[in-house]
């Protein structure tokens, strides 16, 4: 039920263009054909767990830490959103308010 809960947030983030690898963390999932041997997938999976566990522990230090300064992702309204934007949603707790919602709601199911 917890996996299908944080799929369920993180498809439901990448819809509102929050977290730009979603798409990845759902895919690792479901996708075992990728080699788990690799050292930059197993890498790159460790910084995906990394981000999606920052931003359900609304941890912006963490966050910032993970991405680019010049990192940009699209929000709902196909306007451009920075890094510090996404930063101070987090902080402000919009954004770990609506992932609790979110999880609430799927774990209710």
């Amino acid at each position: 039920m917890k996996r299908i809960a944080m799929m369920l947030l993180v498809t439901t983030i990448s819809a509102a263009g929050i977290l730009p690898f979603a798409r990845a963390a759902c895919a690792q999932v479901t996708d075992h054909s990728a080699k788990m041997d690799d050292p930059a997938e197993q890498e790159i999976r460790k910084l995906n767990a990394q981000e999606v566990e920052s931003f359900l522990q609304n941890d912006p230090k963490s966050m910032a830490r993970l991405w680019s300064d010049d990192f940009v992702v699209t929000n709902p309204l196909n306007k451009f959103v920075t890094k510090q934007q996404v930063l101070g949603m987090v902080e402000s707790g919009f954004l770990g308010s609506m992932a609790t919602r979110l999880l609430s709601r799927a774990t209710k199911r």
